[in-house]
């Protein structure tokens, strides 16, 4: 008796709680089929768990990326229209009315972010950014936006760099301030008197390594209630908080410190903490950045634009592509501030036709509308535009925030990506970067 060797099938065959694999052979001289089986319970029950898993890591996925984009878009209201109203004749009483709803609705946007944030380390999606970064103005932005809250509670706020660290250095300017930010916002929230003090220092690195890279230590030392050993133990794990009643006394989900400990491993370094209950803690970092790398040639001609132009881009026509009115209404407001002339179209094929009508110097699009997307009317533009000398520059407005959404909508042929919610200075910095473009 012979056979080829080759089975003709494999079927998986549930037999009480055991599935059996068979493999099927042709014994040709006999005109027979020979039948080996194998247990594979064991095997399925991890494939179909894995299955599983994955299944629920991409709905995981969907989910927080629309519910991203479903939170930012009212949040854009509520903030462009606090900021709006800032610049208007208010009250005293008015005036701290505005206040208080914008705080909160920044401390909504940090919630926010914090989940996304954790969404992309889980899914192993988190990355870093290079770009020129300039240390004592990045510090100084971080100790400008938490003096105010520092100020109510009667803390003082000290910073020491040693003169020995460079003024610039390449990293990723967001995620480096978002960490310092993290850690001094908390020592401020778990400090009642006292105070926060913030020091940079350079490290030495090992002779024998012979890379540009820069070590950086951070320390951000505070006076304020202090941890436990057992607290200190479990400080960097997903959603802990030093204790049950942190959340209900203090707010917050638990994540920052653990987004910090990704971000700083990233960006090859470490952070510790030392701690002594009721006597305050010290948290210690270090980052791997690189020297800074300069460009005579770019940072004058941009420091002309930007004297030039002042507040104002002006006078540019906008096309602002949109369906939800209150963001309409946020970005025509804050254009017109900027000196702009408006139009709006409700979907992206109103978007389309307008731009065969009208020659404008830019579209603000939005990626979700109705009818016909931004992305779409954004490919049907440049395919309009393929084989001419044309280009009609093209920003996104985006409720989504993962770097995977900002490449869809370059591939879209979008020039720029702007997050929701919508602010003015970015809005002007981006605005004064696409005209810079698109003259050179």
């Amino acid at each position: 008796m012979s056979c080829n060797g080759i089975p003709l099938a494999r079927v998986e065959h549930a037999v009480a709680d055991r599935v059996i694999a068979w493999s099927l052979f042709p014994l040709r001289e006999l005109e027979l089929v020979r039948a080996y089986g194998l247990d594979i319970t064991s095997d399925v029950a991890l494939r179909r768990a894995k299955e599983a898993a994955e299944e629920s890591a991409r709905a995981k996925g969907i989910f927080l990326a629309t519910m991203s984009h479903e939170l930012r878009t009212p949040m854009n209201g509520v903030l462009g229209c606090t900021q709006l109203l800032r610049d208007t004749s208010l009250t005293d009483q008015q005036r701290e009315l505005i206040e208080t709803m914008h705080r909160s609705a920044d401390a909504l946007l940090t919630l926010v972010n914090d989940i996304l944030d954790f969404s992309k380390i889980e899914a192993g999606k988190m990355s870093l950014e290079v770009a020129n970064v300039n240390l004592r103005a990045l510090v100084g932005d971080v100790t400008t936006l938490v003096e105010g809250l520092a100020a109510r509670k009667g803390l003082r706020i000290s910073l020491k760099i040693d003169a020995a660290v460079p003024e610039e250095f390449r990293g990723d300017p967001i995620r480096l301030r978002q960490i310092l930010f993290n850690l001094v916002g908390n020592a401020i929230k778990f400090t009642t008197h006292g105070g926060v003090s913030i020091a940079i220092s350079s490290l030495k690195r090992d002779v024998i390594d012979q890379s540009d890279v820069a070590v950086l230590q951070w320390s951000v030392q505070d006076t304020g209630i202090g941890l436990t050993p057992e607290q200190q133990a479990n400080l960097f794990k997903a959603y802990a908080q030093a204790e049950t009643s942190t959340a209900r006394r203090f707010g917050g989900t638990g994540l920052g410190l653990m987004i910090c400990r990704q971000l700083v491993e990233l960006m090859g370094g470490t952070i510790t903490v030392n701690s002594v209950f009721g006597q305050g803690s010290t948290f210690v970092y270090t980052t791997n950045l690189l020297p800074a790398i300069h460009r005579e040639v770019s940072v004058s001609s941009s420091g002309t634009v930007q004297r030039s132009v002042g507040d104002q881009v002006g006078p540019l026509r906008v096309l602002v592509a949109d369906d939800n009115e209150i963001n309409q209404v946020v970005a025509c407001k804050f254009l017109q501030k900027l000196g702009c002339q408006v139009e709006v179209a409700r979907t992206g094929r109103e978007a389309l036709e307008a731009t065969t009508r009208t020659a404008y110097d830019v579209v603000l699009m939005d990626c979700e509308m109705p009818d016909m997307d931004g992305y779409e009317a954004t490919r049907e533009i440049r395919l309009r535009e393929d084989g001419t000398p044309s280009h009609l520059p093209i920003m996104a407005l985006t409720g989504h925030a993962s770097d995977e959404d900002a490449q869809k909508c370059h591939q879209a042929g979008m020039d720029k990506v702007l997050t929701k919610p919508l602010t003015l200075p970015v809005l002007r910095t981006h605005l004064q970067e696409l005209m810079r473009q698109a003259a050179a």
